[in-house]
This record gives C-alpha cells, sequence and structure tokens, in this order.
C-alpha cells in the first residue's frame, strides 16, 4: 500500500468515529506521513485544510496530498532525522486528562514548558515544534509516542502524537476516547 492510501484509510477511520470530534483542538487536527526517505515539505503528505468537525463529526475538504502542510512536515521531518520509524505525526486537543488516558496505556511521554523555548526559536515562524521534536530527543535519548506542552501566548496547549505509521497513530488517538 502507498502512503497517501494508508493516510487516507487512517483518516476514514477518524470520520467514522463522531468521538474523536472530542480530541480535535481549536486549530484542527492534521495527520502528516513522510515517505522514507523523506528531505524535504514536499516528501511528506498530510491533509489540506485539516480535519475539522462539522455537523457534529470529524469532516476533511480533501483526501491527502504531499506538500500540503508544511507544520506538520516539518514536525515529521525533525523525528525522523532521530528515528527513521516515526514518519507519522498528528496532533490532537490537550487536557490533563487525555496526557493521563496515554499514560495509563503505557505510551511514552515528554512534557515540554514553552517558557523554556529561547526567544530566537519563538520569533522564527515554524521553528518551535521541530525544536521541541530535538529537546524532547535530546531529553530522553528517544523520539517518544506522545510530546505536548500547555501552550504560551498565542499558542495553543497541544498533544503529538508519533507513530510508524498513520493506523499507528490514529490508534493512540482513539486509545483515550
Amino acid at each position: 500500500m502507498n502512503i497517501l492510501d494508508e493516510l487516507n484509510q487512517a483518516v476514514e477511520i477518524i470520520k467514522k468515529t463522531p468521538a474523536f470530534c472530542k480530541l480535535i483542538p481549536e486549530v484542527g487536527t492534521n495527520i502528516a506521513y513522510a515517505k522514507p526517505d523523506a528531505k524535504t515539505i514536499d516528501d511528506v503528505a498530510a491533509i489540506p485544510g485539516r480535519i475539522r468537525e462539522a455537523l457534529g463529526k470529524p469532516s476533511t475538504v480533501e483526501s491527502a496530498h504531499f506538500g500540503v502542510s508544511s507544520h506538520m512536515a516539518r514536525t515529521c521531518l525533525k523525528a525522523i532525522q532521530f528515528d527513521p520509524n516515526k514518519r507519522c505525526c498528528m496532533n490532537i486537543r490537550y487536557s490533563e486528562e487525555n496526557i493521563e488516558q496515554l499514560r495509563e496505556h503505557g505510551y511514552s511521554i515528554f512534557f515540554f514548558d514553552r517558557m523554556n523555548e529561547p526567544e530566537n526559536i519563538k520569533q522564527k515562524e515554524g521553528a518551535s515544534i521541530p525544536w521541541i521534536v530535538e529537546q524532547a530527543y535530546k531529553g530522553l535519548g528517544y523520539i517518544p509516542d506522545i510530546i505536548y506542552d500547555k501552550g504560551a501566548v498565542g499558542k495553543e496547549p497541544m498533544i503529538r502524537i508519533f507513530a510508524e505509521n498513520p493506523r499507528k497513530a490514529v490508534e493512540i488517538a482513539l486509545s483515550i476516547l
């Protein structure tokens, strides 16, 4: 199966799960999946327009495409620098309850306090999350299943899931419903 098919199948699972709406953050959810040899944003597939709630269920405007989510693509590209198997990343709504559920399921978790983010990283558009992924790797010695933060001024609190493929990322997300 190819990357776009795998990603689209995972999104279909989300779309058939109305309860997933509880996990969609204000900015929407996206799920990105990198080619095994990904080097650029164009090597990472994601969902154009993200996954949003519409009429009480998760909805998309388009199927997966390559090069459509620079934010999530940069997140994946940074993760695979440290672990080439963690080619998929997904964002979901932050809550303490969600983090506790993930802990109870035994997922590896890294918390980052955005107050510790250097000013030069904060000021550069798109630099924060790749930097946070690098901090997680430096702190743990591996890319965890979950990296989360509690937000900052203008930054929504967020949980990021890292997995080998989209089906596994969706499985992690759905485990807390």
